[in-house]
């Protein structure tokens, strides 16, 4: 069988490191894969794309990016050199432009539609004009949230199968980093005594970057060996000017850090003394998952997307709108007595990998 993934651009963001691991998955299933994209990716995410070409995974992108045709012609190159068994398009615009192209030069491969948000893409006419249009053409919807079901439904009195597969991680590489956490730390400049937390996420308003700096601001100037690091591409440049600011006026340079997009989460998480993730929305964020399997304490905002890890151990919520709250629960996650394992069985890639692959099959 031959799957596949249709990106956007190769980053480092939860939709791309989910096809990265679905990919490698894949692949140790026997799996041929493949990932066409718009973009040639983000330079941080070359290494990446070097890994997933090493397992034997093809990789399509366009010499020159940005225009409509550039897009589908990208796509339509993909499909006829790979000749796939199986579609998947995730996100809107690698969902629109994969299905034209399938109908162009693949019309016998299943297209399954991923939808990574649990917000309503549809509100546009526009966009709700061209999902009708192709409706025809999309064997079945994936959603990792049900919010994001109940949208399309609402929209859309005919729809094709809607299947809720769960985000899965591979825990592995984040074990073993733990596992290395003296040396990791003294790789990343980290002293024994310090105290580090930690958010990882795209710098934009809904990761909520100048919440986590606001409410553990007074913890910092109160510990002098606390460090607070945000590693994450910036999606919002006016908001990243905005953290930029806040940081330069707390007068905490030295210890407030800046990371940028990273490779090396799994050494950041195995670094880190707590975890920070006040998102105003999430459908089922990686990060968090990845946060969560290396057992490091977890402050995070009370969003729907998170009820499912509700009465995990070392685990805190609180609503965005109470930054004190926010504050005293980081105290409280900072005193929690180490790490703590959690039962994320329902969550793995290998789980998730399955998924796509019955849907890539069913007939």
């Amino acid at each position: 069988m031959k799957l596949l993934h249709l990106l956007h651009t190769p980053r480092h963001s939860g939709a791309e490191i989910l096809v990265r691991d679905l990919c490698l998955e894949h692949v140790r299933n026997g799996v041929t894969c493949a990932i066409a994209a718009f973009g040639e990716g983000t330079p941080e995410f070359s290494a990446e794309l070097a890994k997933l070409r090493s397992a034997g995974v093809t990789i399509f992108t366009p010499s020159a990016s940005g225009s409509r045709w550039t897009r589908l012609s990208t796509y339509v190159r993909a499909m006829q050199s790979f000749r796939p068994d199986a579609i998947f398009g995730h996100s809107l615009l690698p969902a629109a432009y994969g299905r034209l192209a399938r109908q162009l030069v693949a019309p016998k491969a299943r297209f399954i539609k991923v939808l990574h948000s649990s917000s309503d893409d549809y509100q546009s006419p526009r966009v709700r004009l061209v999902e009708r249009l192709l409706q025809g053409s999309t064997d079945a919807v994936i959603t990792v949230a049900p919010g994001a079901a109940d949208y399309y439904r609402l929209h859309f009195r005919r729809t094709p199968r809607i299947v809720l597969v769960a985000n899965g991680i591979n825990s592995e590489p984040i074990q073993a980093a733990v596992a290395q956490r003296s040396r990791i730390r003294g790789a990343l400049g980290l002293s024994e005594g310090d105290r580090l937390l930690l958010q990882v996420g795209r710098i934009a308003p809904i990761k909520n970057q100048r919440l986590s700096l606001e409410a553990t601001l007074p913890l910092l100037k109160a510990n002098p060996r606390m460090r607070l690091w945000f590693a994450g591409l910036v999606e919002d440049a006016a908001y990243h000017a905005a953290l930029l600011a806040d940081i330069e006026a707390s007068g905490l340079m030295d210890r407030i850090l800046d990371l940028g997009a990273r490779s090396d989460i799994p050494d950041l998480l195995a670094a880190a003394d707590v975890y920070l993730m006040p998102s105003a929305l999430e459908a089922q964020g990686i990060a968090f998952l990845e946060a969560l399997a290396s057992g490091i304490p977890v402050v995070a905002s009370s969003i729907p997307a998170f009820d499912f890890a509700a009465g995990m151990a070392h685990l805190w919520s609180t609503p965005l709108d109470d930054t004190t709250a926010f504050t005293d629960l980081v105290a409280r996650a900072l005193a929690a007595p180490g790490r703590v394992d959690r039962d994320l069985s329902a969550f793995t890639v290998a789980a998730t990998a399955r998924a796509y692959e019955d849907l890539a099959r069913a007939g």
